[in-house]
Formats: structure tokens, C-alpha cells, sequence
């Protein structure tokens, strides 16, 4: 008879078409990993899914997913966004949204970004948000070990890593 060891988990994800961040918590809300996966150098839409899907395989199988929570993709255009990048990101999300489904039998929660913000960081200043989710999470998890660039300064994947967080803790803040 075997047993399984594995302990139920939630996953947190940040969704784009150059790097995914991930977040994997205990039941508990305890940070178990965070990192994240970078895609910018993989040119088709397919060869980036199936570069996830290889990645994010190896990861269920060291655990037993409760609940996977996904960004939801921008809605509305900002200065940084055109009408083809947010179909690409909105088409890419649902590709991860059904691997994520295929592979656990989960369907996916998809959770806006700034709700997920506000409920777990709290009222933040319209200015440098991102900038205030990275000081937030290094704040409250002091052992992750932030990838640097060649200048020692913090890549900008850090970013990503830190909306995969937030993201997966809006589970436990929406209990």
C-alpha cells in the first residue's frame, strides 16, 4: 500500500507572454515556493505553452493541488497596452487557464490584480503599485532569494514573482 505524502497546496500564478510567476502556499498559508518561469527567448505562443506545461507538470507532481488562482488579464487598455497585446495575453491566459484544468481537474479562479492587492496589501498609492507589491511581499517573506541582474540590482522578474504571491494569497485573505 502506498501513501501519499504530498500535502494539499494552492498555486498562484501571474500570467504573461514573457515570464510567469508562481506561487505554491501549505493549507496553512505558509509560503512553500515562489519563482518563476521565464518565456521572453520562446517564440510561438505554442512553444511557450508547451514549455509551461513541461514546468508546471514536474511541480503537480510533488504536490496535491487544492485551488489554482490566475491574474485575469487586463480588461481596459493602459499607456503600456494595444488592443493586439491584450488579446495575446487574454488568448495566452487561457491556454495556461486549460493546462492548469487538463492537468488537475481544477478549474481555475481568475482574480483581478488590484483586488487581489487591495485584500491582501491593503489601500495602496496609485503611484509605483507594482514597486509597493515587491516591498510588501520581501517585507513579509524575509527568505526568498530575489534573482539579481549582472548590476546586482533586482531583475525585473522580481515583479512577477511578487503578483504570483499576491495572487495565490488572495485565497487565503478571501477565507
Amino acid at each position: 500500500m502506498t501513501v501519499n505524502l504530498k500535502n494539499d497546496v494552492v498555486l498562484g500564478l501571474d500570467v504573461s507572454t514573457s515570464t510567469i510567476g508562481f506561487s505554491f502556499f501549505n493549507s496553512t498559508g505558509k509560503l512553500l515556493s515562489v519563482g518563476y518561469i521565464e518565456l521572453s527567448k520562446i517564440k510561438t505562443p505554442y512553444k511557450k505553452a508547451v514549455e509551461f506545461k513541461k514546468f508546471i507538470s514536474k511541480e503537480c507532481d510533488n504536490f496535491k493541488l487544492i485551488s489554482v488562482l490566475i491574474e485575469a488579464p487586463l480588461l481596459r487598455f493602459s499607456k503600456f497596452s494595444s488592443a493586439n497585446t491584450l488579446n495575446k495575453l487574454a488568448a495566452f491566459n487561457g491556454v495556461v487557464s486549460y493546462i492548469m484544468f487538463s492537468l488537475t481537474g481544477l478549474e481555475p479562479q481568475h482574480v483581478h490584480a488590484t483586488t487581489a492587492r487591495s485584500r491582501v496589501c491593503g489601500r495602496l498609492a496609485k503611484k509605483n503599485v507594482k514597486e509597493q507589491v515587491f516591498k510588501y511581499v520581501r517585507q513579509s517573506e524575509g527568505n526568498i532569494s530575489w534573482p539579481l541582474n549582472t548590476k546586482a540590482a533586482f531583475k525585473k522578474q522580481c515583479y512577477d514573482m511578487a503578483d504570483a504571491y499576491i495572487i495565490g494569497k488572495f485565497y487565503f485573505a478571501n477565507k
